[in-house]
């Protein structure tokens, strides 16, 4: 066992989970919140203002809630807003997607909300590596984390950067922290 597994054991085995139940706790009700808001069986027909940022009255939209509402289930917050993959534009006109993949908004919208009820079936059936072969959510490979967290939190840590998840597995000495095909599901 390497040296920063043996201290991450001694940490581990002296942890006082109760030092971070509050944070927990916290992250707990915001999922609930977003679950309630956007429940799993109602993605086959959420509508894009539902979803998408930007909009003048978009406070609670999806896109909102994971960004900015949620900081407790691990942030996506700040950066590009590429990673929502469709957004209204803050500057100049229209939304902002694909235009070379899709001819408009609407058939952008469809293929990410697909994409998403694909990703949210294949988790719940256990079936993880048909996600990453959703073209549509690659872009926003933190936004599918984080979502994948909210609707399947005992399923997968909520590491949403490939090469956070790339760190970690190096810490431990797993051999996947090499792997040049790792993403973050």
């Amino acid at each position: 066992m390497s040296e920063t597994r043996d201290k991450l054991a001694a940490y581990l085995s002296s942890y006082d989970a109760g030092q971070d139940a509050s944070s927990v706790a916290q992250g707990e009700q915001e999922r609930q919140k977003i679950r309630a808001l956007f429940p799993l069986d109602s993605w086959p027909t959420l509508q894009l203002t539902d979803y998408a940022a930007g909009q003048e009255d978009s406070e609670n939209s999806y896109c909102r809630w994971v960004e900015f509402k949620s900081p407790h289930l691990g942030s996506i917050r700040g950066g590009s807003a590429k990673k929502l993959i469709i957004y209204k534009r803050v500057e100049g006109e229209g939304w902002y997607f694909d235009e070379n993949a899709f001819g408009s908004v609407e058939k952008a919208w469809e293929s990410l909300r697909s994409d998403f009820v694909s990703a949210f079936e294949s988790a719940g059936t256990g079936d993880w590596s048909d996600i990453d072969d959703l073209s549509t959510l690659r872009p926003g490979q933190s936004l599918l984390v984080k979502s994948l967290h909210i609707y399947f939190p005992d399923q997968l840590l909520p590491i949403t950067s490939r090469e956070h998840l790339r760190h970690f597995l190096e810490l431990v000495d797993d051999p996947l922290a090499g792997d040049s095909s790792l993403t973050a599901v």
